[in-house]
């Protein structure tokens, strides 16, 4: 049996809330997430979990910025 079976939705909300609480931006939080989510579906995909146990509105949302841009005195010569 894989570990990966053993891991539950409220283990990945848990686990959330835990980086959340650390002192990293929601945007690292975002990526860590992702990258579990990420994780569990390739197990799925590949048949060593049955289903991946990722919760909806699993990620934090992200505000939206404006791109960075170059000033006119950056851009002129």
């Amino acid at each position: 049996m894989y570990v990966a079976n053993r891991v539950k939705r409220d283990d990945l909300r848990r686990y959330r809330l835990w980086l959340e609480g650390k002192k990293i931006s929601q945007q690292t939080v975002a990526h860590i997430l992702g990258d579990a989510r990420c994780l569990f579906r390739w197990a799925e995909d590949s048949g060593y979990i049955e289903r991946a146990p990722i919760p909806s509105r699993m990620l934090p949302r992200i505000q939206e910025r404006p791109l960075d841009r170059l000033s006119e005195e950056e851009v002129s010569p």
